[in-house]
C-alpha cells in the first residue's frame, strides 16, 4: 500500500474481489485491502511478484487473478494518531487499524 496523497493509499488488490455492482464493489474493495494488508511479508511479496507475472502476460492467466490499482481514502489524522501506538509499530499495521476504524464509522461490521 503506499501513499498518493494526503489521505488517500494506492493498493493491489485482485479482480476477483470485485463484485459487478458498485456499493458491492467497493466493499468488495475494501475487504481485499484488508485481506492483502494481513499477509505476511514474505506471501505479500509472494502474490506481487505473482501478480507483475500475470499483468505482463495476460493472455496466460484467467482474469480472475488480476490485480487492480485502487485508492482507498483514509484519514491522515487517524494514521497519525495511531503511529504513536506501540500495538502498531509499523506502516502495514497503523494502515490495517485506521482502514478497520475507518470502516467501522461508515458502519461496517469488521470481525478482527
Amino acid at each position: 500500500m503506499t501513499r498518493v496523497e494526503k489521505g488517500k493509499y494506492s493498493a493491489l488488490i485482485r479482480g476477483d474481489y470485485l463484485a459487478k455492482l458498485p456499493s458491492d464493489r467497493d466493499k468488495s474493495i475494501q475487504a481485499s485491502i484488508l485481506h492483502f494488508l494481513e499477509l505476511p511479508s514474505a506471501q505479500r511479496k509472494e502474490a506481487t511478484d505473482k501478480q507483475r507475472v500475470h499483468i505482463i502476460f495476460p493472455a496466460e492467466v484467467p482474469p480472475d487473478y488480476l490485480m487492480w490499482l485502487q485508492h482507498i481514502k483514509v484519514p491522515d489524522e487517524l494514521v497519525k494518531e495511531l503511529e504513536g501506538s506501540v500495538k502498531y509499530n509499523d506502516l502495514d499495521r497503523i494502515l490495517n487499524a485506521a482502514i478497520k476504524l475507518w470502516l467501522r464509522d461508515k458502519g461496517e461490521q469488521i470481525v478482527d
